[in-house]
């Protein structure tokens, strides 16, 4: 699939289309190149500047290199091009927590559950934030809610040793 894309931007090197693919696809394979990866979601975003979904892939490639500031920068940037891309809003949540932005977090899972209300990983990660805010009752609604609608999710095992230790605590 990478020959395939390369002969693609053989042809025409700032196909942005084409440069996230690409980069995608060097991102799932084994032993993921997230440099080339990078490399070529920068290409994407100096090529179109108005690609939301490169940004946000360009986000997740910063989070998993360390780079938490940047890929809050890019999950936001896609956003700010499409309100509408929850996947993007999702990444920002996740990345917001592991910095310690617990409210900023639990906004952006919230958004989600209302563009997807079915999306188990936001009702899952608002639902820990809550309880990382001491907000009990707020954190059991969601596990309780997460049990409820998603019984054979793998980590619904999780969610009910969570909800019994609100329930003690």
């Amino acid at each position: 699939a990478v020959a395939d894309l390369d002969r693609v931007l053989a042809a025409s090197p700032f196909r942005d289309d084409a440069l996230v693919l690409r980069a995608y696809v060097r991102l799932l394979l084994p032993g993921p190149d997230l440099a080339a990866a990078r490399a070529d979601l920068d290409r994407a975003v100096e090529a179109n500047a108005l690609n939301a979904r490169a940004f946000n892939l360009r986000g997740l490639v910063r989070r998993r290199a360390g780079e938490l500031p940047g890929a809050l920068e890019d999950f936001t940037r896609a956003l700010a091009l499409d309100p509408e891309f929850w996947i993007a809003a999702l990444n920002r949540a996740e990345a917001r927590a592991e910095s310690g932005d617990l409210e900023a977090g639990v906004a952006d899972y919230s958004s989600v559950l209302r563009a997807r209300p079915s999306c188990s990983l936001a009702l899952f990660g608002r639902g820990e934030l809550f309880k990382r805010l001491g907000r009990k009752g707020e954190a059991r609604a969601d596990f309780e809610r997460f049990l409820k609608e998603f019984p054979k999710h793998p980590r619904v095992g999780e969610a009910a040793t969570i909800l019994r230790a609100l329930d003690t605590e």
